[in-house]
């Protein structure tokens, strides 16, 4: 078993509970509890299967100022839980309240649960839980299952969230970036302590006037790092969110619609494929496509970097607010060039001017 400590313990219970091992109609008040589990020590670890089972020793009434478990392996892992209260409702049901801390944020948990046996074993345990960080404006729920063997343990939740700055949900998977604004989040989750999936992902992202995105795909966590498959549609109102290289400021142009294809992590994506297009009220047109590897600026990073910009109009008058009084206006033109490169060392090449037309030739 692991090593358990409890600290002030009050006890109010029946010798029969105690040896059936199922505290059923019991009251338990302590000031702290910890629970050790070591894997490199020589004692035999609990299985999955055993975890569960120790559900059978929550108190019908419980009270705890302070829970820590901690499971030391090649990286140890802390769960701290600070005013516990629960209490069971029959039936293997049981409601439960806490409040914890996590990267620094104050976060208030409320549960329910539902514990399914089997052979006087617990098999499963249905969860219905939700976590909110009142002083960042953020919740998660999570509704699903947890499901051991003697094997492993995982879980299967849907899960619904918002977060008041997605800089927080980033935060948490090492990908501190400059993307900012509100963060709606439902997907399936589905893991273990090791990591988790979460599919069917729809996300969207409100940082308007800047921007605002709606995406879709999957995004898988082992602890350490995170690898996503991305796809995404909005709009912005300039192209430095996506290249720092290009100075075209799309606020004057009206809204830019884009379009991304997301890969690699959410530290250092790969965008695979982006376009942005945009009309101005003079019926100045551009459209930008290509991919951006951001993942290093390394050389096979600067060769993958490549943007394509074509623009086109009725009229050079519609660009006298950037050049100027136009002399002579010979009619439509178009422009088109590629550039690739990161910041400080750019190559521009295919770039092709046409202007006038038949009448004007």
């Amino acid at each position: 078993l692991p090593l358990l400590s409890i600290i002030n313990l009050e006890l109010e219970t029946h010798a029969r509970e105690i040896y059936k091992g199922n505290l059923v109609d019991t009251s338990a008040l302590a000031d702290q509890v910890l629970i050790y589990v070591s894997e490199s020590d020589e004692s035999e670890d609990p299985t999955p299967l055993q975890w569960l089972d120790l559900l059978f020793w929550v108190p019908s009434e419980l009270r705890i100022g302070q829970t820590h478990v901690i499971l030391a392996a090649d990286s140890t892992r802390v769960a701290f839980l600070r005013n516990l209260e629960g209490r069971r409702h029959g039936g293997g049901r049981f409601h439960a309240t806490a409040n914890s801390i996590l990267r620094d944020r104050q976060i208030e948990i409320e549960l329910d649960s539902f514990a399914s046996t089997d052979n006087q074993r617990v098999s499963r345990l249905e969860v219905d839980a939700e976590l909110v960080a009142p002083d960042i404006d953020s919740f998660i729920h999570l509704d699903g299952d947890v499901i051991a063997t003697d094997e492993r343990a995982g879980y299967d939740f849907l899960v619904a969230g918002e977060y008041r700055d997605i800089r927080d949900f980033l935060q948490a998977f090492n990908a501190e970036g400059i993307i900012a604004g509100k963060l709606f989040l439902n997907a399936r989750m589905r893991g273990d302590i090791n990591g988790f999936t979460l599919s069917g992902m729809s996300l969207v992202i409100d940082n308007m006037p800047s921007y605002g995105f709606e995406a879709a795909g999957e995004l898988s966590w082992d602890g350490e790092q995170s690898t996503i498959d991305l796809a995404a549609s909005g709009e912005l109102d300039s192209m430095a969110y996506l290249v720092d290289w290009i100075d075209l400021d799309l606020a004057d142009l009206g809204r830019a619609e884009a379009g991304l294809r997301l890969s690699g992590s959410l530290g250092k994506p790969f965008i695979e494929k982006f376009i942005v297009a945009t009309s101005s009220d003079e019926d100045l047109n551009i459209v930008v496509t290509g991919q951006l590897d951001l993942r290093g600026p390394d050389a096979a990073s600067r060769q993958r970097n490549e943007i394509y910009v074509d623009a086109f109009a009725p009229t050079l008058t519609v660009l006298e607010r950037w050049l100027g009084k136009i002399p002579v206006d010979p009619g439509p033109w178009r422009a088109s060039g590629a550039a690739a490169g990161i910041l400080g060392d750019i190559q521009v090449n295919n770039l092709v001017l046409e202007t006038g037309s038949h009448d004007t030739y």
